[in-house]
């Protein structure tokens, strides 16, 4: 006689040995309590800090406030478990949200506690505002980062999925939806047996007490009756009862990246500084720093992370044309290169995104983006050596490039006498086109040749020849 096991016995996956932050890490009993006031004569010269993680856990961390963002983030990777340090810490950034306005600010490793609360904190009641670790810098291999570091494998597919499941407009076929939810629902229930769905009292536990939420986004339950749903549940579960839980994430991922792009984030920026043009930049492992084509759903690269040698973010101290640029030098480039952004905190999160791919990617503790004015001065600062004689950050006029070439380039004759190759001003015109395939002489001219082949056209510059 066969006994088949009630899914009602099955038991959820319970947390790995090795210290899985799928579920909240329990409190340690050298944490300070929640309630305990930072102000007590124990503790008056430390204060507490909530760290939120995706999967709904938190982590407190008493700190100093000598003590910089990067000494909180080794702090909590550090307790999501007890078996050694996380190979992949890189990985990890802090994010500060304020919950009533949705605003969120990207902290840069190299901030003080103190530098943040000067910069945010201060501003609005310390109740509104909550720090987030999370993973921003994404490696090449997902298989990779499973093998060498999986507890920050499980903390980056947590991160993943809720993103998924809380997306407000994602668009995903109902079938795509359902094979998302059959692996989520075979990792949560790592021992159930293949026909366990079959039941209609399993099925109804799993949608009673464990809720369906968890497994498919909001919408799809919205426009997709329960029974069309729990049909194509029990018809596709068949296909990954024999997946392990990492091959079940790694599946997930797999899927999942077709119709969302979660490794890469994108800005919407103006290229150049005087003559910009608008662009919608993608960063990311697999594209660096590139830009979208107009007229395709492609990319093309403007730079490989381990090319820039230099960032800095500055801001026109003009208040009524108020504007943040983000400049790149890059290696091999003739110029520097600008992006004109919105706001100084989408230039700010830009830099910050880039500089931690390139640690990253180069294995340096570094950062090539200097902070350290940025905080001192009303205006923002960026990179290091970039330019030593205005280290508050500001665009002297309208277009202002930090870095001057030599003399004697085409760009900038060496000699005042008229030469062959002068253009006069009056003699230029500027045509905005949307082609992808029109040439930007423009750009190749203030970039060089080595933007040939990263950088398509939307401007052209014409010059009429004089008789």
């Amino acid at each position: 006689m066969i006994v088949m096991k009630s899914f009602r016995d099955v038991s959820p996956t319970t947390p790995v040995t090795h210290g899985s932050p799928v579920r909240c890490v329990p409190a340690r009993n050298n944490m300070d309590s929640p309630k305990k006031s930072p102000q007590s004569p124990a503790s008056s010269d430390k204060a507490t800090v909530k760290v939120c993680f995706p999967s709904g856990g938190f982590n407190l961390v008493k700190y100093g406030d000598s003590i910089d963002i990067k000494g909180i983030i080794s702090i909590v990777t550090d307790r999501l478990s007890t078996v050694g340090e996380r190979y992949y810490k890189k990985l990890y950034a802090m994010r500060l949200c304020r919950m009533s306005s949705k605003e969120s600010y990207w902290l840069h490793q190299d901030m003080t506690m103190q530098q943040v609360y000067e910069k945010y904190i201060k501003k609005h009641p310390s109740s509104e505002w909550r720090y987030e670790l999370r993973v921003r810098y994404f490696p090449s291999s997902l298989q990779d980062l499973c093998e060498k570091d999986n507890v920050t494998f499980y903390f980056y597919y947590d991160q993943v999925r809720q993103d998924y499941l809380s997306h407000p407009h994602l668009r995903i076929d109902q079938d795509i939806a359902v094979q998302l939810c059959c692996l989520e629902i075979r990792k949560y229930f790592k021992d159930m047996p293949q026909i366990a769905l079959d039941k209609k009292s399993n099925f109804e536990y799993l949608e009673k007490e464990v809720g369906m939420h968890k497994f498919v986004p909001q919408t799809i339950l919205n426009t997709m009756k329960s029974k069309s749903l729990r049909k194509s549940i029990q018809a596709q579960f068949k296909k990954y009862v024999g997946l392990s839980v990492d091959e079940c994430m790694l599946k997930f991922l797999e899927i999942l990246k077709v119709y969302f792009q979660f490794n890469q984030e994108k800005f919407k920026v103006e290229l150049g500084s005087s003559w910009s043009v608008p662009v919608e930049l993608v960063i990311g492992p697999e594209v660096g720093i590139s830009h979208m084509n107009s007229q395709s759903a492609g990319t093309t690269k403007i730079a490989d992370f381990d090319q820039i040698q230099a960032i800095q973010t500055l801001v026109s101290d003009c208040e009524e044309h108020t504007k943040a640029t983000l400049q790149l030098k890059v290696a091999g480039a003739q110029e520097i290169l600008f992006f004109t952004c919105p706001t100084l905190e989408v230039a700010e999160s830009l830099a910050d995104l880039i500089d931690g791919y390139y640690r990253l990617q180069t294995g340096s503790v570094t950062s090539i983006w200097n902070m350290k004015d940025s905080h001192s001065s009303k205006h923002k600062s960026g990179s290091k050596g970039v330019n030593p004689d205005n280290p508050t950050g500001t665009m002297l006029s309208e277009d202002y490039a930090e870095i001057v070439d030599e003399e004697g380039d085409y760009s900038t004759p060496a000699s005042h006498e008229k030469a062959d190759y002068d253009i006069f001003m009056g003699d230029i015109t500027l045509d905005i086109l949307k082609s992808e395939t029109t040439v930007c002489e423009y750009l190749n001219a203030m970039y060089g040749s080595s933007y040939k082949s990263y950088i398509n056209g939307y401007t052209r510059v014409e010059a009429n020849s004089k008789s």
